[in-house]
């Protein structure tokens, strides 16, 4: 692997490797929420409610592994996007890493990038 397009090594890899779980995550919860559950054909409101409280355990954990795991996952993504782009695109990647008042949000927390892209993830 190129190193010298930004990042380290074990950075591209971390990024490749939440993209890959991102993929994975969409992949196997569509079939599960669509098929499995079969949320969307049931009508009845209280069918509804006996559909959710029947399968609540597995909801939970599918809810946990797609979104909360995604969310960190995407976090470390956009780190390793931003580290590939800083150096040959240094416009877009400031673009993506600023707030809403146009402040740099690693100068807002001090360098913490972690944080910076979380936040940047969580005004989308």
């Amino acid at each position: 692997m190129d190193v010298s397009v930004g990042g380290g090594v074990r950075q591209q890899k971390a990024g490749g490797l939440a993209a890959l779980y991102l993929a994975l995550a969409y992949v196997v919860a569509m079939p599960y929420f669509l098929v499995f559950v079969k949320y969307p054909s049931v009508v009845d409101p209280v069918e509804k409610v006996a559909l959710l409280v029947g399968s609540h355990a597995s909801m939970t954990a599918m809810y946990l592994i797609t979104y909360v795991i995604l969310g960190i996952v995407l976090g470390v993504l956009a780190l390793a996007l931003y580290a590939r782009l800083k150096d040959r695109a240094p416009t877009l990647a400031q673009a993506a890493t600023r707030d809403r008042e146009g402040q740099i949000l690693k100068q807002r927390f001090g360098g913490t990038q972690a944080v910076g892209s979380l936040l940047l993830l969580s005004h989308c």
